[in-house]
């Protein structure tokens, strides 16, 4: 490394987030595999799932640096909030018309569009118009075809506008077409309808007329055009994407974030997935998406419709996951690459600045334990390693013991934050659960006396009542759910969001982070023991065994 060399507080091995790491995500990437699946549009992969910090937009970022003809629409571009805002689509989601072939229809409209605009690069109305004298001229002889394409001019007028243009417009067709259809006293029942569905119209609107309106609707959302809408991706399928030589991507990352209500955010997500697997026909063409892993099983629970097969959809999911080996690689890359470009042209690896241990603990379990197999984590507490290491040129077990630290108390925040949406009051709850507890303890130590203390602490500690915990603790206290079930239910938060570990009988410990599936309550039976995740030991106060 040469004797210049010396670690200090102003340098790291880069940003944990994918979006802030350009200085080290080109040249320090390590390739697991998944970017060639990712590549490859003839691959049924094409939802990159993962927790966050796992490097889900870090691949999509390759993904974009390594191909053309890749477009990338923000969530907040798409305007689905407009949909949330809709009097007309409230009503009707709270009357139980089935809008899901509607959500369906808006996917594959927005990214056939999207294809079609990237292929043939239409910018302006001129673009546009020049397309469809092509295709109109083209399958001048083939009326299925012309009738096909003749639906894209009903539906989309200006497909040079943005992505958020395309989904207000479908909409307001849906709403016109309704509104059209209905009697006068109806458009006013829909029109002047609050989220509550309560009739503000001075005009009273019968049992038999909101029924009508009902009926007419489901209608109209059951007619809207989606055999044409599949018959043009069959014929850009078979004839104007069949080049094999040119591949085209969209890409929509940051979906997990809370952008419209959960009750039809779920169904749009469902309604994303099933156009993502029907749009596989476009074979030179990938639709790709990232989700986080508990939002992908929420929304299969949340929509599960009679008949519905999940493993029908696995091929879609590319799973990010990480050994022990390759994190320790990601920090290999980046030390080696800090050292290169301000000190020295030598090889080094990342045993080179480390002790060969920390409390008897080999160095490299040591480092990837107090992870949660994120190279997130990891990247964070060699930062701050070196930041504690400042003036030396390598890492004394103090130095690790005390970033660790701090490591501890930012990652605890951040899972705070990582859970915020579905669980509001996580670290008092967790603080309260397992603070100062052993490293490994019994399920039978959590009984019913703590079970209606935690209750009382979190009921009495938070005004937050949207938060699962709180209702569970709520549930407790007016004893309409048993001591086990309460039990089970926080097991298996704590336990999901990465906190505990599971271990059964003599087999190894279970970590959701680790584990493709989510824990069933019927698994916890009461005799399990559980392990607390060692990145959190210093900030709950757990000294390890």
């Amino acid at each position: 490394m040469g004797s210049k060399f010396k670690f200090n507080k102003y340098i790291n091995i880069g940003a944990e987030s994918a979006e802030d790491d350009k200085e080290y995500l080109s040249s320090c990437y390590i390739d697991t595999g998944m970017l060639d699946v990712l590549k490859n549009t003839n691959h049924p992969g094409r939802i990159v799932a993962g927790r966050t910090g796992t490097g889900k937009t870090a691949l999509l970022i390759k993904l974009e640096e390594s191909k053309e003809n890749v477009v990338w629409i923000e969530p907040d571009e798409l305007s689905l909030q407009y949909i949330s805002n809709s009097t007309i689509i409230n009503y009707l989601e709270k009357n139980n018309v089935n809008l899901d072939i509607f959500y369906k229809l808006l996917w594959k409209h927005v990214f056939v569009i999207e294809l079609i605009k990237q292929k043939y690069d239409i910018k302006n109305e001129s673009d546009q118009e020049n397309f469809f004298k092509k295709i109109f001229g083209k399958y001048f002889n083939d009326k299925r075809k012309k009738e096909a394409f003749d639906y894209l001019n009903k539906w989309g007028e200006k497909f040079w506008e943005s992505t958020e243009y395309r989904i207000k417009e479908v909409i307001n067709k849906l709403e016109n077409d309704i509104q059209a259809k209905s009697s006068a006293s109806l458009k006013d029942l829909m029109t002047n309808t609050n989220f509550s569905g309560e009739a503000s119209s001075r005009k009273k609107v019968t049992g038999e007329e909101k029924g009508e309106i009902l009926y007419k609707a489901q209608q109209i959302v059951n007619s809207v055009q989606i055999k044409k809408l599949s018959k043009v991706i069959k014929t850009l399928a078979d004839d104007e994407f069949s080049d094999r030589q040119k591949s085209y991507y969209i890409i929509i990352d940051r979906l997990d974030e809370r952008w419209i209500d959960d009750s039809i955010r779920y169904k749009l997500i469902r309604a994303l997935i099933e156009a993502i697997k029907d749009l596989k026909k476009i074979n030179t063409a990938k639709i790709i998406i990232s989700l986080r892993r508990d939002l992908i099983y929420t929304v299969f629970r949340k929509t599960r419709s009679p008949g519905f097969q999940e493993e029908k959809y696995q091929s879609l999911f590319i799973n990010i996951e990480w050994s022990k080996y390759e994190l320790l690689d990601v920090i290999d890359k980046r030390l080696a690459e800090l050292v290169k470009h301000k000190y020295t042209t030598k090889k080094v690896t990342w045993s080179d600045f480390f002790p060969k241990g920390v409390n008897k603990i080999p160095i490299d379990n040591y480092l990837v334990e107090r992870s949660l197999y994120r190279p997130r984590d990891i990247i964070n507490f060699v930062n701050i390693c070196i930041k504690r290491s400042s003036g030396r040129s390598t890492m004394l077990a103090r130095d690790i013991k005390d970033a660790e630290a701090e490591y501890s108390e930012l990652r605890f925040r951040a899972i705070g934050d990582e859970w915020i949406e579905d669980y509001p009051n996580l670290l008092n709850c967790l603080s309260f659960f397992l603070q100062k507890r052993k490293e490994r303890f019994s399920l039978t130590e959590i009984n019913k006396n703590f079970i209606e203390d935690f209750a009382t602490e979190i009921i009495s500690s938070t005004e937050n009542s949207n938060c699962l915990i709180y209702q569970i603790c709520q549930n407790v206290w007016d004893n309409s759910i048993s001591f086990d079930d309460a039990r089970r239910k926080f097991v298996i938060i704590f336990y999901m969001v990465g906190a505990i570990g599971i271990r059964k009988d003599n087999r190894g410990v279970s970590w959701s982070f680790k584990e493709d599936n989510i824990l069933q309550s019927s698994e916890i039976t009461g005799s399990e023991r559980v392990e607390i995740a060692p990145m959190f030991f210093r900030v709950l106060g757990i000294s390890p065994e």
